[in-house]
């Protein structure tokens, strides 16, 4: 069978991206994926723990990089695939996941494989495991104008940010809570959650790219705009299942000034770069 890549990036937290690979290799049809850990943790530390549990395992199609700076989260995947080793692989699938990612269903791949050969970017039923809400689609249909002047508010000033962020997140519940249906049938969406993104070849042959502009938050609307302007399918399959163990990576949800500064630089460049997307 073809094969397929699956990277994931570890910062700081080596028992996760452990306990993220032995659930991997519990997965029917894992032989058929290069797996690859890119380790952004400034120490040695997490690079020896995660190398010893490499080399205590019988499996050759692991192989661990440790950047030497913190290249962010598709920074680190575009040094994977842009990497001697692997750039001139024709991959059926590339997946790039968090690692507080867990997959329940062993034959999770043998469903993946078994997808008509459609879509650009797969996006699973990514489900929650704090808030147990459902994570895809991420966004259902293009931005609204009303949309667009909530976010330039939302990035105009801190504070101003702080307020809307919860008043949104008191209305999403509401939202959330009264339309659960939503994630019961595969159909065409506008954007996918960015913890475990499913790329197929069509996406790279028609022109886009992994967009590490960001170094992080954003990868939802880079992947999304690139999409849209090449007229190519993000399509959500709820048989997928993967369950997200969010924040445990990024240290908890609060509103905190650093997010808010590194978001808003986020939204400020695809605002830029991928114009009217915003």
């Amino acid at each position: 069978m073809e094969k397929s890549l699956f990277i994931t990036v570890n910062y700081c937290n080596a028992a996760l991206t452990i306990q993220l690979l032995k659930n991997l290799y519990t997965l029917s049809g894992i032989e058929n994926f290069e797996i690859v850990v890119v380790d952004n943790t400034p120490s040695n530390t997490d690079f020896d723990k995660i190398n010893e549990y490499k080399n205590s395992i019988s499996h050759p199609n692991l192989t661990l990089f440790r950047s030497e700076k913190n290249l962010g989260y598709f920074g680190a995947a575009n040094f994977v695939i842009k990497n001697d080793i692997f750039k001139n692989y024709s991959f059926k699938y590339i997946i790039i996941s968090n690692n507080d990612i867990e997959i329940p269903d062993s034959d999770f791949l043998i469903t993946l494989f078994g997808i008509p050969e459609d879509a650009a970017v797969i996006a699973p039923d990514i489900i929650s495991i704090l808030s147990h809400n459902h994570q895809n689609p991420y966004r259902e249909r293009p931005i609204k104008q009303s949309q667009k002047i909530q976010y330039q508010l939302l990035y105009s000033n801190y504070y101003v940010g702080y307020l809307l962020h919860f008043i949104r997140k008191i209305f999403k519940k509401i939202l959330l809570k009264n339309k659960r249906e939503d994630t019961n049938y595969s159909r065409k969406i506008f954007s996918a959650h960015g913890s475990f993104f499913i790329f197929t070849k069509k996406y790279f042959d028609a022109g886009c790219i992994i967009d590490d502009t960001n170094f992080l938050y954003g990868e939802e609307d880079t992947v999304s705009a690139q999409c849209n302007k090449h007229a190519i399918p993000i399509i959500y399959y709820p048989e997928l299942k993967v369950y997200h163990n969010e924040h445990r990576t990024t240290k908890g949800e609060g509103f905190k000034k650093s997010i808010y500064y590194q978001q808003k630089k986020s939204y400020q460049n695809i605002k830029h770069k991928y114009l009217d997307y915003f």
